[in-house]
């Protein structure tokens, strides 16, 4: 009935039909579920109102909510071409922005300046109803998406995949879980506002490789989830090897090269839900991170079970290392020429649930969680004991190396832990030998310049295992103060088939016999090899060709035998040796 009215009052008194106008458009704005559709009440108020054309206009710069800003341009009534009187009203926004309503009359109609205050008060009334649908729309955008990258949420993510592949097309779709590398250098290096500003650029870079029906969300920090076409995956795991982002706020002049570990899922069957999916790849995500060290992981069953492996591991640590559960097993070094046992080596072994297990199947996994320092240091304890041990049973053991973890560098004063552990265990320092693996960046060789100095400086002998491999080069040796270089497996056993190693390795010891220092082979598997080992001035050897690492009531026969077998060179090879 409140139409009628206003109709009533369009015909009668323009006073009238203001004040209804404003009570008709009142009710609509407190009432959502008012029963007149308001296109059409708007139609039939225009028409009333002798107008042919309303449009609306908003201009928003980017702001935190609105990431993007935003600009349109909406055509709310248009009966025929505008070509009356047209009346335009501005108003300013919170986010410093403008809205705009115009109004244009029919031809020929005279509206007066009673009607311009009429459609001054329909502008008004109509800017509250845009204003309330715009900030429904804010907040609704805010529900579905992160406020920071302009991406989906999770929860919007799953309802739009649910949505586009209810007819179960998800099988051709892979799902990514991303978390950035060393992104926390971004923020060390150029403060938070470069950070988040490169999380911005980050999702902008993916956002504009995508194709249809490819959805890109961040569950927060420097982590992101994606859907891709299969047939897309490959190039866009490529992608995300290296994506440059420069001129960043903090940073204008450097360019960070930002890669990222991927966890994959691939699914064969249409009714896998998303929540499903990305707890798949998320799995995956974690372990090609902290125990695979791989950039991507496809999810699988076998997958997942060493996930569980590696959370077991974890879980059991600490009761395991109380329990002295990590024992040192030895694997002796020998002079080949004489037989003579001239070192060993320590390697950790696990006596779990009455079961041996070796390190591979535990040593990433401690090195990823931060765990690995405390069993480099109780291994040293171990030794030191065992050391004693002999020496308290009237044996004279050889030097023994344990390996410490490259990431063992960085704990501060580790130096200093090595010393005193050595020192309350009453060794002589000449009895102990530290190794350090997996060199692989320049700033590793300055910090082990500086360890391996001060190491030396209280007696103890340090070595550099592994090499020929990771950063490892002839230079090296001139580079670090190590007493003994140990010659990396791989290199052994390409020796004998392959002039090129057999070149390389016959460098390697005369460098580093100009330059005194001790040269032992590892993984030595036939006498053939030792042979060859010797012919080309390597006399120290340390693989299966002796023996396999052993437990403690082994190795101390050993140690009391004190000799294996000598390795012989033909009479020829002798004289010309000579």
């Amino acid at each position: 009935m409140l139409l009628y009215e206003i109709m009533r009052g369009l015909m009668s008194d323009e006073l009238t039909l203001s004040q209804m106008l404003q009570e008709f458009l009142n009710t609509v704005i407190a009432d959502a579920d008012y029963n007149l559709p308001y296109s059409d009440a708007l139609q039939k108020i225009c028409t009333g109102l002798h107008l042919a054309y309303v449009e609306y206009r908003i201009k928003v710069p980017s702001n935190r909510i609105i990431r993007h800003g935003a600009s349109r341009h909406q055509i709310l009534y248009g009966s025929e071409r505008p070509c009356g009187k047209t009346f335009s009203f501005q108003y300013h926004t919170d986010f410093n922005g403008t809205v705009s309503i115009s109004m244009t009359a029919v031809p020929d109609f005279s509206a007066d300046d009673s009607m311009a205050e009429i459609y001054h008060t329909f502008s008004n009334h109509l800017f509250l109803l845009l204003s309330s649908r715009n900030i429904s729309e804010i907040i609704q955008h805010l529900i579905e998406y992160d406020i920071q990258t302009d991406t989906l949420n999770l929860p919007y993510i799953s309802e739009l995949y649910h949505e586009i592949h209810s007819d179960g097309s998800g099988v051709d779709y892979a799902v990514l879980f991303i978390n950035l590398r060393n992104f926390k250098y971004i923020n060390q290096t150029g403060g938070m506002a470069c950070g988040d500003e490169a999380l911005i650029r980050y999702a902008d870079k993916i956002r504009e490789s995508l194709t249809d029906y490819e959805l890109l969300a961040r569950p927060g920090g420097d982590n992101f989830v994606l859907t891709i076409k299969k047939e897309h995956l490959q190039d866009f795991l490529s992608f995300l090897e290296d994506v440059p982002l420069s001129a960043l706020p903090g940073a204008p002049d450097k360019i960070y090269h930002i890669s990222a570990h991927v966890g994959v899922h691939i699914s064969q069957n249409p009714k896998d839900t998303f929540s499903y999916r990305l707890e798949c790849a998320s799995k995956a995500l974690t372990l090609g991170r902290n125990v695979l060290n791989r950039m991507v992981v496809y999810y699988s069953d076998e997958l997942n079970a060493r996930l569980v492996w590696a959370k077991n591991v974890i879980a059991s640590f600490n009761r395991a290392a109380t329990q002295h559960e990590f024992v040192p097993y030895y694997q002796p070094k020998v002079d080949m020429p004489t037989g003579k046992i001239v070192g060993l080596e320590a390697l950790v072994r696990w006596n779990h649930d009455g079961q041996i297990i070796y390190p591979d199947r535990f040593i990433n996994i401690l090195e990823n969680n931060s765990l690995i320092t405390e069993l480099d240091l109780q291994m040293l304890q171990s030794v030191c004991a065992d050391l004693h041990l002999w020496l308290q049973a009237g044996l004279t053991p050889p030097p023994v190396s344990i390996n410490i973890s490259r990431k063992d560098l960085y704990v501060p004063d580790i130096e200093k832990k090595i010393i005193n552990i050595i020192q309350k265990a009453g060794i002589e320092p000449s009895q102990i030998e530290i190794e350090i693996t997996e060199i692989s960046t320049e700033s590793d060789v300055q910090r082990i310049i500086s360890f391996f100095n001060e190491i030396r400086s209280c007696g103890i002998r340090v070595s550099l295992d592994d090499f020929g491999t990771g950063y490892s080069s002839l230079s090296l040796i001139n580079s670090v103060p190590a007493d003994i270089i140990k010659i990396d497996r791989s290199f052994i056993g390409c020796c004998i088939d392959s002039a090129r190693s057999l070149t390389l390795v016959s460098a390697i010891i005369d460098l580093a016999v100009r330059l005194d220092t001790r040269i032992i082979a590892e993984g030595v598997e036939t006498e053939e090899q030792a042979r060859l080992l010797m012919k080309i001035g390597c006399t120290d050897a340390q693989g299966y060709f002796y023996d396999r690492p052993l437990d403690f009531a082994t190795i101390t026969q050993r140690i009391s035998a004190g000799y294996y077998p000598q390795v012989l060179l033909p009479e020829k090879e002798l004289q010309l040796q000579n």
